[in-house]
């Protein structure tokens, strides 16, 4: 499983646990939970991320997922520390009352999708003013640490070095772009990455304004192989971000289709992540943005 492959990289194995339920009688797996655990490093925000938490519908409401969170914190690594996740909106109640997620975000995450052919690139204009570069190309000019600067202005404070190197330079990651002003500052940069399902996601895409947001995208898509191989489309704004909808129905010429809303909730306090800036998140696993 790539993404499994990809959070060890990014956090070590002394901070990321992954916990599974399995049926022995049958030899499947029926439940699970992963935490991820974000240090603080020079006075930045500690978070311990949680996600992948499932059930199988055959075996809930029999204690099997409350199980799993206790063992899950069981560790000291993940304990007394602010715990972060996206939960849909069915679970939002039960977060909040039985795990104590009470520190709700006013924004929600939403996960919209489009068919890649209805693509029109086009339909964005690009800001000349700025440069465009693989994250190859700008690795040689750019020290890694000023983006992770950049991520932790608009993230809520999370140092997310580890995590960031290994996201964007997984083996599922098609196009990863970052985009400098004319002074050479890092003013943006998107991942796009493919799924198990032959699906497409922006994942994430942060940018100091939409004028840059739209030329990221579109730099973006533009340096794909071959992109009519792949089915669908998905982002992941904030319903904070009101731009964010518009350049993505402009790029699918309407035929933009919100799939699921989720809500970002904490047991200490809420992130303070800047919406304006974020076009569509990192996941729904690992992160709150």
């Amino acid at each position: 499983m790539e993404d499994y492959e990809t959070w060890l990289k990014a956090f070590g194995p002394e901070d990321f646990n992954l916990i599974v339920a399995i049926d022995t009688k049958v030899n499947k797996v029926i439940g699970s939970v992963a935490v991820a655990n974000y240090p603080s490093i020079n006075g930045s925000e500690p978070l311990v991320a949680v996600g992948l938490y499932f059930v199988h519908p055959d075996h809930r409401k029999k204690g099997l997922g409350g199980e799993l969170f206790k063992m899950a914190f069981k560790d000291p690594h993940f304990v007394g520390i602010n715990r972060g996740l996206i939960a849909v909106e069915s679970m939002v109640a039960k977060y909040s009352n039985v795990h104590s997620y009470e520190k709700i975000s006013t924004g929600k995450t939403v996960t919209a999708r489009a068919l890649v052919s209805d693509l029109q690139l086009t339909n964005l204009s690009v800001d000349e003013k700025i440069q465009v570069l693989s994250l190859q190309e700008a690795s040689r000019i750019m020290d890694f640490g000023t983006l992770v600067r950049f991520d932790m202005e608009n993230n809520g404070g999370l140092n997310r070095e580890k995590y960031l190197n290994a996201w964007l330079t997984a083996p599922n990651s098609v196009s990863s772009q970052i985009a400098f002003d004319e002074n050479g500052e890092i003013v943006g940069f998107i991942n796009i990455r493919t799924s198990m399902s032959n699906d497409i996601g922006v994942s994430p895409l942060i940018a100091k304004s939409p004028e840059i947001a739209a030329t990221l995208l579109r730099r973006g898509l533009e340096e794909i192989r071959d992109i009519d191989q792949y089915r669908q489309i998905f982002f992941f704004p904030l319903t904070e971000n009101h731009t964010a909808r518009k350049i993505y129905v402009k790029l699918t010429v309407g035929t933009l289709i919100p799939v699921v809303t989720c809500t970002p909730m904490y047991t200490e306090k809420v992130l303070s992540v800047k919406p304006e800036n974020v076009f569509s998140i990192a996941e729904y696993a690992m992160c709150t943005v």
